[in-house]
């Protein structure tokens, strides 16, 4: 599994464009409490922002990623218009009401 495309939603979300076609929003919010290094720069909304996507998942600056995986199991699913059921057309009969049929 691969990141394809990142994009900003708000409020630490990013919508996430993996390999197999489905588009998922992650929130970082969780992740922004750990005490790690690596994560704290990422409090500055600002700085959250400057992510990128390498040739596998979703970077900063700093040299932080996170698992393609990862982000495929937390994420939530969004329906893309390939995704979406298509609804059959039903031709329209010709109706009989109306009509005036001779019995024999």
């Amino acid at each position: 599994m691969r990141v394809k495309k990142a994009e900003y939603v708000k409020d630490y979300k990013v919508k996430l464009l993996f390999s197999d076609g489905i588009t998922k929003v992650v929130d970082f919010k969780h992740f922004l409490n750990s005490t790690r290094k690596l994560i704290a720069p990422l409090i500055k909304e600002d700085y959250f922002k400057s992510f990128f996507v390498d040739e596998i998942t979703i970077c900063w600056p700093n040299g932080l990623d996170f698992s393609p995986d990862v982000l495929y199991e937390i994420g939530k699913e969004i329906p893309t218009k390939k995704q979406q059921p298509k609804t059959k057309i039903r031709p329209i009969r010709k109706s009989t009401i109306g009509t005036t049929k001779k019995y024999k």
